[in-house]
């Protein structure tokens, strides 16, 4: 018979009997339970987390997610790739930042943490400025993540031969040069910080990097480098841009953008220094680029501030260098 066993006692239920079974009492006993437990919240409420408290929580989270100061090490090393937002059928990526509602808008640069902290560990996007309020770039724990997504490392982000070749997520040339100059100007002053010693740059390769452009460079072809990058960095990535032997003020990139000159340590604790420099090449980019009909009074007039050479310079520094196709193709 259903509900007796084989000597013939009822079972005994293995799940408690259902709230509109149990007697009045008990039902009451119930009810003044919850809300005596209510009463105590409503009384005695946890604390709010302030914004800064959320922050720090973040911090935290991403400082255990990168493996610092803890037990944790991850499999796979994280990093921080710097690039450029592409066109998207939505309205820009959210914001993973505590604080921020904003979303980040197309054509902006933008911090993808790759693996992300998300369960399927997809990339997690920051405006760089939310960024920098997680992270100490005058550690190199931090620093050391940074990589600007271009040509050559675009696949270490995870993205796709087809993104590559339309030069999706890709650094435009001015911004790749800033991204790294600061990055290794932020290095050496960590160094110097911590006495560490400064190995010196091979002359060749140091002229190539920060005097290519100018009408006294003596262009020299660098071991190692393939053609198709010496060519690059030595015109269309070039930092100055000269109108000739004359020419007493050559415009240079570095000069006009990073907002400090790297000689005091102190420079170390500016904490928004990357967003700044980038924010300042972006306003120019645009300027620079864009049509007069497009502008109004005042964009008009912050255009011709820049000047015809920085005009020239920034449109040139303005295009997103792409890979080798051609030498990829025929080995």
């Amino acid at each position: 018979m259903d509900g007796e066993n084989s000597k013939g006692k009822r079972k005994r239920s293995r799940f408690p009997a259902p709230l509109d079974e149990l007697d009045e009492e008990r039902r009451e006993r119930s009810r003044q339970r919850y809300q005596d437990l209510m009463k105590h919240y409503e009384d005695h409420p946890l604390p709010k987390l302030t914004d800064e408290d959320r922050i720090d929580l973040a911090k935290s989270a991403l400082r255990n997610h990168i493996g610092i100061g803890g037990e944790r090490h991850p499999r796979i090393a994280v990093l921080f790739f710097i690039e450029l937002t592409p066109h998207s059928a939505s309205r820009g990526a959210a914001c993973q930042h505590v604080t921020c509602d904003d979303r980040i808008e197309e054509d902006s640069y933008r911090i993808a943490v790759h693996p992300g902290m998300n369960v399927y560990q997809s990339p997690d996007f920051y405006h760089v400025r939310c960024f920098e309020d997680l992270v100490d770039f005058s550690q190199g724990a931090y620093l050391d993540r940074i990589v600007p997504v271009t040509r050559y490392n675009a696949r270490m982000r995870g993205l796709k031969g087809r993104s590559i070749s339309y030069g999706n997520y890709l650094l435009d040339g001015g911004a790749e040069r800033l991204i790294l100059e600061w990055k290794s100007s932020m290095g050496k002053l960590i160094d110097r910080r911590d006495g560490v010693p400064i190995e010196p740059m091979e002359p060749d390769l140091n002229d190539l990097l920060r005097k290519s452009g100018s009408a006294s460079y003596q262009s020299k072809i660098i071991d190692g480098m393939s053609r198709h990058e010496f060519f690059n960095l030595s015109t269309n990535l070039a930092p100055i841009e000269s109108d000739g032997a004359e020419d007493q003020e050559e415009w240079n990139l570095f000069e006009r953008y990073l907002s400090m000159t790297f000689d005091d340590i102190e420079d170390l604790n500016e904490p928004h220094s990357l967003s700044d420099m980038l924010s300042e090449w972006k306003t120019d980019k645009f300027l620079a680029c864009a049509n007069e009909d497009k502008l109004n009074d005042k964009g008009k007039d912050e255009k011709e501030k820049l000047g015809e050479k920085a005009i020239r310079a920034i449109r040139r520094l303005s295009s997103i260098p792409m890979p080798d196709f051609q030498s990829a193709l025929l080995g």
